[in-house]
């Protein structure tokens, strides 16, 4: 099985405080796993098909605890001993934990996740790492990370995440990326969504720091906003690409991917809908 976490705990059970929805056949969501635990007592716990039939009909104690409940297993508990004690948890694959059941942080961006085939695990440096949710979902897949942003509070919640879970190979500091300098090279750099908040005179600057300190074979990438004549940005970015801008400051790389797609901001406009504007995304690797 997976690696799980425990995202929740319920108090304790009674005989008399088992809530009816236990008793009657239900099941966990997709990505949840169930767990409960028999402290004292035992109970006879039924595994049921879609069609309502039972399928196994077991009975467990202290000495033997039920099973690992399988996410959309139907089940339910059939009956108790009066002594019966017994607590349930829920569990979760190490990303959800992080990023959406313990934590609540915004998705990984889907660049991210596109990008992980062409990827050998190593050092990452996330630029503008916010929260952390890029930067996790990379620890979670086997790479040494090292996150800069410049709100402190984003970084100090993300020292507090990695100290709670007593994380290691995941650090992140404060860092003005209009004053960055780089110190160390790494197999992976990306900036996902941060670059038109900076001033236009760092960006020359700090896609060549980013190039020179990526490792031979390693990869870079870069999604940030554009302003074009079929999708004007009127949001008031002091930093927008031009047409082919981003992929020009890639001349003689590996072009892996590169586009100028279409997206959506968070933002809306006068009449409540999302704003569009083009996007240039690459990732390239470094010869």
């Amino acid at each position: 099985m997976e690696q799980l976490l425990c995202y929740k705990t319920l108090p304790l059970w009674h005989k008399d405080t088992v809530p009816d929805a236990f008793k009657q056949r239900h099941n966990t969501q997709a990505g949840t796993w169930a767990q409960l635990k028999i402290i004292k007592g035992q109970l006879t716990f039924e595994l049921l098909t879609e069609s309502d039939t039972v399928s196994e009909s077991l009975v467990f104690d202290v000495a033997q605890q039920p099973p690992m409940i399988a996410p959309e297993q139907w089940h339910r508990i059939a009956s108790m001993s009066d002594d019966i004690e017994c607590q349930l948890s829920f569990f979760c694959v190490p990303e959800e934990y992080y990023l959406k059941k313990q934590y609540d942080l915004s998705k990984t961006h889907s660049e991210v996740v596109a990008a992980m085939p062409h990827l050998r695990v190593g050092s990452a440096l996330d630029l503008g790492c916010g929260h952390g949710r890029n930067s996790l979902y990379l620890h979670l897949h086997g790479f040494d990370v090292t996150g800069y942003d410049r709100n402190s509070e984003s970084v100090a919640y993300l020292q507090r995440l990695i100290a709670d879970e007593q994380l290691s190979g995941i650090r992140a500091s404060q860092q003005d990326l209009t004053e960055l300098q780089i110190q160390d090279a790494f197999d992976f750099i990306l900036s996902t969504v941060v670059l038109m908040f900076l001033p236009p005179a760092t960006i020359p600057g700090l896609i060549a720091q980013m190039q020179q300190h990526t490792l031979p074979g390693g990869v870079n990438l870069i999604v940030s906003a554009m302003d074009t004549e079929d999708f004007p940005c009127t949001v008031g970015f002091p930093f927008t690409f031009k047409a082919n801008e981003l992929l020009n400051y890639y001349a003689g790389w590996d072009i892996i991917k590169y586009n100028e797609s279409v997206g959506e901001l968070h933002k809306r406009d006068e009449q409540g809908n999302y704003i569009k504007l083009r996007f240039a995304t690459i990732l390239a690797r470094k010869p």
